[in-house]
């Protein structure tokens, strides 16, 4: 971990912090760095800015309740990677492949509601519907799994049952 100091405390490198690995962050070194600066536990990534925002916020972030949706939405997206699910379509009328958490957010967030489709290696697709524009921390509105993989749903209930909304807030 990489780290400057000053005269009255140490300023953390982010990107050394967040080291990336294998495609997903090193969550041992972000639980260090949290340890180590007083805030063990709580990890609260930001989301990138979108494309989409260029649009819809040329002048502005998005409102408070949109932030609080971002980063609980980007949130679970890593911590499903994390797990061995990779986002693999977002669906509205139509069908749009995605192959990243980035492709996601950019589909999602240009979008009342959708539903996002995981996969864990070669098992079968598992989702997830997402509705913005409630209270915030309800944006995680509801998931399902196929009923004829009982390894994916095994695996996809543990995951988003180990994910709380409120550990974002």
């Amino acid at each position: 971990m990489s780290m400057s100091t000053t005269a009255t405390q140490p300023v953390l490198d982010p990107l050394a912090c967040l080291r990336h690995v294998s495609g997903l962050f090193a969550c041992r070194e972000i639980t260090e760095c949290l340890h180590e600066f007083g805030e063990p536990g709580r990890v609260l990534l930001n989301p990138p800015r979108l494309k989409i925002d260029d649009i819809l916020h040329p002048n502005a972030r998005p409102s408070p309740r949109g932030v609080l949706e971002r980063r609980i939405v980007w949130a679970l997206l890593r911590h499903l990677e994390a797990r061995g699910f990779m986002p693999v379509k977002v669906l509205e009328d139509e069908a749009h492949r995605t192959t990243t958490a980035l492709e996601v957010m950019e589909w999602v967030f240009n979008l009342d509601d959708a539903r996002v489709r995981f996969r864990k290696g070669e098992g079968k697709e598992c989702e997830v519907y997402i509705v913005l524009g409630n209270d915030g921390d309800d944006c995680i509105s509801d998931w399902s799994w196929p009923k004829d993989d009982a390894e994916s749903a095994v695996a996809f209930q543990r995951a988003m049952d180990s994910f709380n909304p409120e550990d974002h807030v």
